[in-house]
């Protein structure tokens, strides 16, 4: 059972615990390569229909949101024009979808006037808080740590980091967020994210650039 933080509706969650959902839905939804098809699993593998709406974020500031039934994802118009940020909004409002389930039926989303209802009866904390947990839900499904190393491996063993890359008067963690960004159809924003969030792998290709930079 989830503890819940107090004065929240929305339960905790560790990072671990994130990560460990995340690798279950995609351990049910998509065990191949990347760029993982999100559009294809949430239409097909989970059976929910993505409705375009016009004015969503420039008349209520939000770009998607679920309906009550969890059966819609509606998407500003706008949004689904840019296919990296229409790509991770899905993504988020899965995270949504797995992590918050009971709180959106409970508080009877079914439009855009609820979903600012909800918003108004998620506390400023509790609203944060739920996305940053769908944020990272989001980042880990789009950016499958065993293909982030992989793919991040394979950049640094074959000479093109740290002084290769094709803008060298960025940061290094910058620098290889821009290439990897087209390997997994996201924003170099979410590359980096993974990067900050997942000390492990960072911490692995530390090393790794120090030794193919000593040879």
């Amino acid at each position: 059972m989830h503890q819940q933080r107090e004065g929240s509706v929305i339960p905790y969650l560790a990072h671990s615990q994130i990560v460990d959902l995340a690798n279950e839905f995609l351990a049910e939804h998509h065990s191949g390569e990347i760029p993982i098809p999100i559009e294809d699993i949430v239409e097909v593998g989970l059976n929910i229909r993505i409705d375009l709406r016009d004015g969503l974020r420039e008349r209520f500031g939000v770009d998607a949101f679920l309906s009550r039934r969890l059966d819609r994802i509606i998407v500003d118009r706008e949004v689904f024009n840019h296919r990296r940020r229409y790509r991770f909004t899905l993504a988020h409002e899965i995270g949504h979808l797995i992590l918050h389930k009971s709180v959106y039926q409970n508080a009877l989303v079914n439009n855009v006037d609820d979903w600012i209802g909800i918003s108004k009866y998620l506390s400023e904390p509790s609203n944060g808080w739920a996305e940053w947990q769908a944020y990272n839900f989001a980042g880990l499904v789009l950016v499958p740590t065993r293909h982030l190393l992989r793919e991040a491996q394979d950049l640094i063993t074959r000479k093109v980091a740290p002084h290769h890359f094709i803008k060298p008067d960025l940061p290094f963690w910058d620098r290889m967020a821009t290439i990897l960004a087209d390997k997994f159809d996201v924003s170099s924003a979410v590359i980096k994210k993974r990067f900050d969030t997942d000390k492990e792998v960072s911490g692995i290709l530390l090393e790794l650039v120090r030794a193919h930079c000593a040879t």
